[in-house]
């Protein structure tokens, strides 16, 4: 049997990248500068999403971006318990025959 898992990724492993590292393009929906850091709304598949990055960015509503994301900071959850799963769990699983 299959297990069901969500993924999810905090705003700092959203990173702006070149266009030729771009996972893909989003449309900027708002802009925050907070202090030393600039936050990013845009939407992916109709949710919304956060970026944030340091420093200062010059950043228009409405602007396309290309971003990429820290694939290292992926995490995946158990979608009924909300369980952070590991490696290890994953592994465990695995050798249980759940994926």
């Amino acid at each position: 049997s299959f297990k069901e898992v969500k993924g999810g990724i905090r705003p700092e492993g959203v990173q702006l990248a070149t266009l030729d590292q771009a996972m893909g393009l989003v449309k900027v929906l708002n802009v925050e500068h907070l202090g030393d850091e600039t936050q990013v709304i845009f939407e992916v598949n109709e949710s919304l999403w956060t970026a944030k990055w340091a420093g200062q960015h010059v950043i228009q509503v409405g602007e396309s971006l290309p971003i990429k994301l820290n694939l290292a900071a992926l995490k995946f959850f158990d979608s009924v318990t909300g369980e952070l799963l590991t490696t290890n769990s994953m592994i465990e699983a695995s050798r249980k025959g759940v994926r």
